[in-house]
């Protein structure tokens, strides 16, 4: 059979802009599957630092970290994610504790928890798309 012209084309979560990643990355998809790897261990790292932050009632260090963990979610294609982060670090520069931060705070890491666990999932899609 004649495989000519026949391209696989991998299929992303919706909730990751499939069209933005491939603005960036074209179908690179193991450099997609190094940048979704990299953005998991950053996330993982970086959630350690927000949740302590917040718990020492230090809103610059949260705002520091959160500013951190936005182009994280951006890279991977999680705008609506990124956009959340952006609203929240904008909140952190308006605030001189934490507290009155508590259930943005809380959306943050369920949102940051969510992306993590669409990564971990499209990684191993993505893994078997490549094989």
């Amino acid at each position: 059979m004649d495989q000519t012209g026949v391209h696989k084309k991998f299929i992303f979560n919706d909730q990751i802009d499939g069209n933005w990643l491939h603005s960036l990355y074209e179908d690179d998809y193991p450099y997609i599957l190094e940048v979704f790897t990299g953005s998991l261990d950053s996330l993982k790292e970086e959630l350690r630092v927000f949740s302590g932050a917040f718990e020492s009632n230090d809103p610059a260090q949260l705002k520091q970290s959160i500013h951190k963990i936005k182009p994280l979610l951006g890279f991977a294609g999680m705008l609506h994610h990124q956009e959340m982060a952006g609203r929240f670090e904008n909140a952190c520069a308006n605030t001189k504790n934490t507290s009155n931060l508590t259930m943005q705070y809380i959306e943050m890491v369920d949102l940051i928890n969510n992306a993590r666990s669409i990564l971990q999932e499209e990684v191993k899609r993505l893994n078997a798309f490549i094989a």
